[in-house]
């Protein structure tokens, strides 16, 4: 199958900005253009393939064609010819409702729908941007009433700053808005059902007041609040069946990373931790004895390894098309920190400079890694020795923001990573090239669905993810 494009499906709102139509370069005439529905299954407000041979179809009627091939089996199973997915942008240039979604049960229950959970992703964000998500106190369904009746629920709501690159996961269940400021890529279930809590008041674009959902959002929610992580690991710990919980995710400071994956593994909890695992050799090994000990799942976050085309170089090299491998250089350059230490706030970047809290190393066990990993995933490779240079840019930081390592691989094969954070004109820039004696490859995570091929004395060729010539292992 080709790579599909659809026609976006342009929101006006009432808190809506201007950024979105030059940003993805649209030509249109509406104004306050809040929201940008990339990719839809709602019922109503599918989207439309725009080119090739499927052009004028909907997203709906292609599942309906090619059912689990297209979506996967499993998910095919659970969801049948609905997309799984809603896809959007949104440009807040003025504060969103406060809001909730109900979950899976409860939307079933009511609505006869999937719930809603979702996923920001911060493309931008103006000079003091903020949002809320979550109660900062625990508060009871009673209170609740009583503080949307008297305009002070913003008032136990946390504030989270944001800065571009950010990340939010918002499970259903957790009261939240998307502040003035804001310009965010948004993942969530195939859900349009939103609960209003609190509008300041204001009209919407018909001139009256929007509906609020007071009573249908009080069951709703999530009240759950825990002081530390120490009493949530006891309180859940105590749950069974579907209450307990499927697995814990860590994504905060590194020198964190050991002792709350190890509470939650001896509380007998599946995890998933940011890189880096920890802070020593011997906490890591520690940590994997345990999962190990209580059968239990533990996850890393080298994310990039899990794209199609980088499975489907790994293939390539097992089954020789590249013969025996004479080179490989990978690079991870980003611009965040030469931005953050720029800023007036840059609060998000200060414990990442803190040997204390991060670490040792800074750009090196942070993104360097990324490409470590992700040559070992492509490869199956890893070094056996190797020569780094570290630059600390500006020289000021304790810690290193750029790295050259220079590797050798098994077969005496020479390998160049480089990572930086201080690569301006770069976001999140990987690019992975493998060179053998009878051919080569190139992917990079800014097209991550195609992967180029060359094969000695031959034609340039692409791959594209899903198509029905990769092997077996891209397309699972």
């Amino acid at each position: 199958m080709y790579a599909l494009k659809f026609r976006p499906i342009l929101k006006t709102v009432v808190w809506g900005g201007e950024k979105i139509a030059p940003y993805k370069e649209v030509v249109t005439d509406q104004h306050n253009v809040g929201e940008s529905w990339e990719l839809s299954g709602v019922k109503g407000h599918e989207s439309v393939i725009a080119n090739g041979e499927f052009e004028g179809m909907t997203i709906t009627e292609l599942v309906e064609k090619y059912k689990g091939a297209l979506v996967g089996e499993k998910v095919y199973a659970n969801t049948g010819n609905e997309f799984p997915l809603l896809i959007k942008f949104i440009d807040a240039q003025k504060d969103l409702s406060i809001q909730v979604h109900p979950d899976d049960e409860l939307a079933e229950k009511r609505h006869n729908s999937k719930g809603k959970t979702e996923m920001w992703y911060v493309v931008g964000a103006d000079k003091g941007a903020h949002l809320l998500a979550g109660l900062s106190e625990k508060i009871t369904p009673e209170e609740y009433v009583e503080r949307v009746g008297n305009n002070t629920i913003t008032d136990v709501l946390t504030r989270f700053e944001v800065n571009a690159g950010d990340v939010f996961f918002l499970p259903a269940g957790r009261i939240h808005t998307i502040c003035g400021g804001c310009f965010i890529a948004e993942i969530q279930q195939t859900s349009d059902i939103t609960y209003r809590i609190y509008d300041y008041g204001r009209p919407g674009l018909d001139g009256k007041p929007r509906e609020l959902h007071t009573e249908l959002a009080k069951d709703a929610i999530d009240y759950n609040v825990y002081p530390d992580y120490k009493t949530m690991a006891e309180k859940e710990a105590e749950k069974t069946g579907d209450d307990r919980l499927d697995f814990v995710s860590i994504v905060t400071p590194n020198d964190t990373h050991y002792e709350i994956a190890k509470l939650f593994l001896e509380k007998g909890f599946h995890i998933v931790c940011d890189k880096p695992l920890a802070l020593t050799v011997e906490e890591s090994e520690e940590l994997e004895a345990l999962a190990k000990e209580n059968d239990l799942l533990f996850a890393v976050t080298y994310t990039y390894s899990g794209y199609a085309m980088i499975r489907q170089a790994r293939e390539l090299i097992d089954h020789g098309e590249l013969g025996e491998i004479t080179y490989i250089t990978a690079e991870y350059p980003q611009e965040w920190l030469a931005n953050a230490l720029i800023q007036e706030n840059s609060a998000n970047a200060m414990w990442r400079l803190d040997p204390k809290r991060a670490g040792k190393s800074q750009a090196t066990a942070d993104i360097g890694t990324h490409i470590e990993y992700l040559v070992k995933a492509a490869t199956g490779m890893s070094p056996k020795r190797v020569l780094a240079k570290f630059d600390k840019i500006p020289p000021t930081l304790e810690m290193e923001s750029n790295t050259t390592i220079l590797c050798e691989y098994p077969g005496n094969v020479t390998g160049l990573l480089w990572a930086s954070q201080v690569a301006i004109g770069h976001e999140c820039d990987i690019r992975l090239r493998v060179f053998g004696t009878k051919g080569a490859i190139e992917w990079q995570h800014q097209d991550a669905g195609r992967l180029k091929f060359t094969r000695l004395g031959g034609p340039v060729q692409y791959y594209s993810a899903d198509a029905p010539y990769n092997y077996p292992e891209s397309i699972r």
